[in-house]
């Protein structure tokens, strides 16, 4: 890290959950993918998203990039180091219609290189005609249904039955209350 520091400088200031340091999304583009994040942040609450568009210095790749801000953005607390970092961050470069994906290592043993892959693909159409924020929606449409998948296959995995979550008052209006008490 310390070469690539040397190489790239400080990092840029990056935010929570949406960082533009280019300037391509507009405001309700920014606040549709930040609604998008947080439906997502819900529905699967031990993950965790960053959206970074940068345009990448002269003397990097997309990929060393991304990786250095992964590293170095403080997009993740300093608790969340190995594998408690389940961070998907992605970096677009919207001026050269590029895009990569990066999840910490939490993630690795179960979110494959194809998951990422896929959800890259259905970022690409919109990301190819210059709309960086549509294809950062369809980045996230694609990967709710990788982790969809991901956790269904796990707890096929594991002997757990598919279930619907019914909520807590279908717990505590049934039967079925007293073996989730303890």
């Amino acid at each position: 890290m310390a070469a690539l520091d040397k190489l790239l400088g400080i990092p840029p200031a990056l935010q929570d959950t949406v960082t533009d340091l280019t300037s391509e999304f507009t405001r309700r583009e920014i606040r549709s993918i930040e609604r998008e994040v947080e439906r997502l942040e819900r529905l699967f609450p031990q993950v965790r998203f960053g959206i970074v568009a940068a345009e990448v210095p002269a003397n990097a790749t997309l990929a060393l990039y991304a990786f250095w801000l992964f590293n170095r953005g403080g997009l993740t607390a300093a608790t969340e180091r190995g594998s408690q970092n389940r961070l998907i961050m992605l970096a677009l470069d919207p001026k050269a219609g590029r895009a990569v994906c990066m999840i910490g290592y939490g993630l690795e043993p179960f979110v494959s290189e194809a998951r990422l892959i896929s959800a890259l693909h259905a970022a690409f159409p919109a990301l190819s005609a210059d709309q960086p924020g549509k294809a950062v929606v369809s980045f996230l449409h694609e990967m709710e249904r990788q982790l969809a998948e991901c956790s269904s296959e796990l707890n096929r995995a594991f002997g757990i039955g598919d279930f619907e979550y019914q909520g807590l008052a279908h717990f505590l209006d049934s039967e079925e209350a007293a073996s989730v008490v303890y």
